[in-house]
């Protein structure tokens, strides 16, 4: 599973900067990659960003160049647990600045692809450190080579050590523990951006026989649902402002070259 969801196995960049590629744009190496998906250029506008693993929100930035909306998210299991992981370009998120500390599960969507940052192409640039960042628009593109790698993981690498990761019982999030068919409710309650987490929603479904091809009509017809999920909507809130230039945003990196 990519954080980009519908990047292709065989394919993740499509001609974005791969991780520890020499930039011939910026004159650096790379310390991220460029997941991009559908028929390549901004084709995959508005994709599903969505979590790799269990993971916890710790900030949320936007900025007009550079980075434009990302968040720094540290990871809570497994075989990368304590690295952070850094989401950028985003179109949205579906969690901002007053949910610090939201935690989310292994497929969990979290936000869209976009090219926020004045990007000119629409991708992911995806970001594994293996400690907390000096400040959240810390940019490690101008590490040596060797700088680099004792510092992020490959993203790549990361990815498949979290397909080839199995959780303990104990470990399991409540996510792990549905059964196919509930995490298909689950999947398009979220969707539907009713709610976040959305496992406490399979409670109430219990035994009325809905399915994924059900519960949109079945959530807007039940007022009762309705009103229960209100409270835990989210409110967009205003992230506008100035922002001092990072690094990043003085050597911006273009994915889909």
């Amino acid at each position: 599973m990519f954080p980009l969801l519908e990047a292709r196995e065989n394919n993740p960049t499509m001609g974005g900067y791969e991780f520890g590629e020499w930039s011939t744009y910026s004159n650096q190496f790379h310390p991220g990659l460029d997941f991009n998906a559908g028929s390549g250029g901004d084709g995959d506008l508005g994709m599903a960003l969505v979590a790799v693993c269990r993971m916890e929100l710790r900030a949320y930035e936007e900025t007009t160049r550079g980075y434009g909306k990302h968040q720094w998210w540290e990871i809570m299991e497994g075989p990368h647990v304590g690295s952070w992981v850094h989401y950028c370009h985003a179109n949205n998120f579906i969690w901002g600045t007053n949910d610090i500390g939201k935690s989310v599960n292994r497929g969990e969507k979290i936000g869209e692809c976009g090219k926020s940052g004045g990007q000119q192409f629409v991708h992911l640039h995806f970001e594994v450190k293996k400690e907390k960042p000096q400040n959240w628009g810390y940019w490690g593109g101008g590490l040596s080579k060797d700088q680099m790698l004792a510092t992020y993981t490959d993203p790549l690498g990361f990815c498949k050590n979290y397909d080839d990761y199995v959780p303990s019982e104990e470990q399991k999030g409540e996510y792990d523990m549905l059964s196919d068919a509930e995490k298909a409710l689950v999947n398009t309650v979220r969707e539907l951006n009713f709610i976040g987490n959305a496992e406490s929603v399979i409670r109430l479904m219990a035994g009325l026989n809905a399915n994924e091809t059900s519960v949109e009509s079945w959530i807007n017809e039940i007022g009762a649902l309705k009103s229960q999920l209100a409270p835990a909507q989210e409110t967009e809130s205003d992230h506008s402002g100035d922002h001092p230039e990072t690094e990043y945003e003085k050597q911006q990196v273009i994915g889909g070259r």
